[in-house]
């Protein structure tokens, strides 16, 4: 079977994982910790997507210490704005 991706108006895009998007992640690891109950000390950004809101949201399949996989949504608004964590859960154990 093949699986095709499309691209639809307000929804997610496969986006390259940059070092500005790398910067986002790693700038919000403390919260990506609390809210997954980790302690990661680094993570890889294995997939992302983008979606163009009031700023941008950025969801990331990424993978920490011990192999921990999760999804990440982080929020980076327009300007200056501090990204942020809108939310994050494990998919392996």
């Amino acid at each position: 079977m093949q699986t095709v991706e499309h691209d639809y108006i307000g929804g997610y895009k496969h986006t390259p994982v940059t070092p500005e998007i790398i910067h986002y992640f790693n700038e919000c690891l403390p919260d990506i910790n609390a809210k997954l109950g980790t302690k990661w000390t680094y993570m890889i950004i294995l997939a992302c997507w983008s979606q163009v809101v009031a700023g941008t949201n950025y969801k990331g399949y990424v993978a920490g210490d011990g192999y921990d996989c999760a999804h990440v949504v982080i929020f980076k608004p327009l300007g200056d704005g501090k990204p942020e964590v809108k939310e994050a859960f494990k998919v392996m154990d």
